[in-house]
């Protein structure tokens, strides 16, 4: 019997402190392929600001740690990976907020993200 799957919807990504002077230029990345923003490099946060997500991943296995890493997108140097959020999917729920770990000691940012798993119909 295979294990039951899910749609986890991610709603929104808050920014408590940025790794840049003004703003991060933050994309999302899972498995290795960015997921967020859809339709453009990256989404600009300033410290105290929410953007709306409205991102679904299909197919999470009931019991999954799923992973999210988020990044800082950079024009002249390699993107800075910021830190990833780990979200462990039990089933139907939510809304849930799961903060980022930072990818090193040094890191400054601080995000969190909003999540949920809608009921099936």
């Amino acid at each position: 019997m295979s294990a039951k799957k899910h749609i986890v919807k991610l709603l929104h990504l808050y920014c408590y402190a940025n790794e840049e002077l003004k703003e991060d230029e933050v994309f999302i990345k899972h498995k290795g392929k960015k997921i967020w923003p859809v339709n453009k490099k990256y989404a600009s946060l300033k410290p105290g600001e929410k953007i709306e997500m409205n991102v679904e991943i299909p197919d999470v296995e009931e019991g999954e740690l799923l992973s999210l890493e988020v990044w800082d997108w950079d024009l002249f140097s390699a993107n800075d990976h910021l830190g990833s959020a780990t979200m462990k999917v039990d089933g139907p729920g939510g809304p849930y907020l799961v903060d980022m770990r930072p990818s090193s000691t040094e890191e400054t940012a601080r995000y969190s993200i909003q999540w949920q798993v809608p009921w099936s119909e």
